[in-house]
């Protein structure tokens, strides 16, 4: 059970071109704006035994015609990537424990803030998210918390789904969470095996030791 980077980044970055009708604002030239990396803490760290894969940046850009002119918005996103080998009943040990961060900037045109990632539901984005942790079917929400995470308490809604690896099915829990910090949202997002319920400690550890 791996989590996948790029999955991850689509469903949460997804729909740049919905901004479209709010970018005819956009009076200047093309226009770029980079997030800063969210990573977990050292002590979040050594307490829950995940291990840090990799902090990566990736850029995306949209072209939009407006006015008869093409203007590109170039947005560059961080994501950092963890996990923690568990023992997955009737599959044996695999690094099915996931947990990863995104940071995205919420740039502004004309003092409005615009990204796609604020105007989705965390519902949906649990829908997206089906591609970025094996395979993966989200099922209902089973509901929220507030977490202390930069600074403020913010929602973490928790979803149920089943996975299967090596023909065998079993249930994941996925808590998903994005909070606005400074010039950025920061999207979290954490998977692991239901019948381990001592992961779900692991990840709220995990969401208060992340730093921005």
């Amino acid at each position: 059970m791996r989590f996948s980077r790029r999955g991850f980044l689509a469903a949460t970055t997804g729909g740049l071109a919905a901004t479209s009708g709010c970018l005819d604002t956009l009076l200047g030239g093309d226009q770029s704006f980079e997030a800063s990396a969210a990573e977990v803490g050292q002590a979040a760290l050594d307490e829950t035994s995940y291990r840090h894969l990799e902090t990566t940046a990736n850029t995306i850009s949209q072209t939009f015609e407006i006015r008869d002119t093409e203007k590109t918005v170039t947005l560059t996103n961080y994501i950092s990537t963890y996990q923690r080998m568990v023992d997955i009943p009737g599959v044996g040990e695999q690094p099915g424990a996931v947990f990863a961060t995104l940071s995205t900037p919420k740039f502004e045109v004309l003092g409005r803030t615009l990204n796609p990632i604020a105007e989705v539901k965390k519902e949906e984005l649990a829908k997206r998210a089906q591609d970025t942790y094996g395979s993966l079917r989200v099922e209902e929400q089973l509901g929220t918390q507030q977490v202390d995470v930069l600074g403020g308490a913010h929602e973490l809604a928790t979803f149920a789904g089943v996975a299967e690896l090596a023909s065998t099915q079993f249930d994941v829990t996925l808590d998903l969470g994005t909070v606005p910090h400074e010039k950025d949202i920061v999207v979290l997002f954490g998977g692991y095996p239901a019948q381990l319920q001592q992961e779900a400690e692991n990840v709220l550890t995990m969401v208060r030791g992340v730093t921005h």
